[in-house]
């Protein structure tokens, strides 16, 4: 079964991943991945990257699961992946776009600029954060044509 990265964004629930979880659990659920972790180890990386999911811990060694960054900007329209499901999500989408689908879905939201680049959000329930290229970026661009960079979902105890 593959997670839902909608029901994630949606709900704030990983299933069957959890928040909180550690390197070991991130193996027991996610098969295959030792090899993977054990490269990254060696490479000090900071977080691990699994099929265009950054996978941030609030300790060293890959403990306490707190954060996930969707690199939307990667995902490629019907994108297969071997533990997700993307849905909808692809590097396609933009400001305008992703409201539409919000709206269409019936999912709350706020829209909002981060504090210093002034770059545009959507904030879905409280719970997920999409994050779009600033116009300023792109020569005569308006608001709704900006597009979607990442989506980020932090633990509901952050």
């Amino acid at each position: 079964m593959k997670i839902s990265i909608e029901e994630i964004i949606k709900t704030g629930e990983l299933y069957p991943l959890f928040w909180g979880m550690s390197e070991k659990n991130l193996i027991d659920v996610l098969k295959n991945l030792a090899r993977i972790i054990e490269d990254l180890k060696l490479r000090q990386h900071p977080f691990l990257l699994i099929d265009h999911i950054e996978l941030y811990f609030a300790k060293d060694e890959y403990n306490d699961l707190d954060e996930l960054i969707i690199q939307t900007h990667r995902i490629k329209p019907g994108a297969e992946s071997r533990y997700f499901d993307f849905g909808w999500i692809n590097k396609n989408l933009t400001y305008k776009s992703t409201k539409q689908m919000l709206i269409k879905l019936g999912w709350n939201f706020e829209e909002g600029r981060t504090k210093y680049s002034q770059s545009p959000l959507l904030i879905v329930d409280n719970k997920s954060i999409f994050t779009f290229y600033d116009e300023s970026q792109y020569d005569n661009a308006t608001l709704d044509e900006c597009e979607l960079c990442k989506i980020v979902i932090k633990s509901p105890d952050k």
